[in-house]
This record gives C-alpha cells, structure tokens and sequence, in this order.
C-alpha cells in the first residue's frame, strides 16, 4: 500500500488493489475466530491505503470493520475504535481521498 502511489504501471495497480481487497475480505472472515488480530491487521492495512489515497482498498476496510462488528459482536467496541482511527487519520492529513470524501464515510 505504502508504495502503491509511486507505481506507473496500471496493471500492477490494479492487482496490488484487487489483492488487498481481497486480504480484506479474509480477514473479515477470520475475525469471527481471531478477531482481535484480525482488527488490527484491518486498522494496518486501512491506514495505509488512506495514506497513500486508495479510496477502494479504505472503504473495503472501513465496510470490512463494519462488518466484524456484526459478525463479532464482542469485538464491536474495539472495531468502531479502529474505525474511527482511520477515519481522524484521513481527516487530519487531508489523504488524497477526493472520490472517497472520507470524513464523510462517518
């Protein structure tokens, strides 16, 4: 994620993007066994692609995080909070996030 921004070749974007999502997914998956860590790999990869201005992989995360609290309900607390910290963390350093508006995913 981190590098993604410096990478020229739409292809390998797109596949860098594609993979992400679906790590996402995965992890949404895991976190009905392993949720706290399955949280924290969420919040890692979110705040990354937030910071590198990839509004897709963010708002996977951000609807991924959404999602473990509904499948984790005692998980919820700590996955809003992580939520929440990518959401401040675009907002205060104003992330290329034009398409996303990610304050507005409130």
């Amino acid at each position: 994620m981190k590098s993604l921004p410096a990478i020229t070749n739409d292809d390998v974007k797109e596949k860098i993007i594609s993979d992400s999502q679906d790590a996402v997914a995965a992890l949404v998956d895991a976190s009905q066994k392993a949720p706290d860590a399955s949280i924290k790999a969420l919040s890692t990869i979110g705040k990354e692609a937030a910071a590198s201005g990839n509004p897709a992989v963010t708002r996977s995360i951000l609807v991924g995080l959404e999602t473990v609290q509904t499948k984790s309900p005692a998980a919820a607390a700590k996955a809003e909070a992580a939520r929440q910290e990518i959401l401040t963390g675009c907002c205060a350093t104003n992330a290329p996030m034009s398409s996303l508006t990610c304050c507005r995913m409130n």
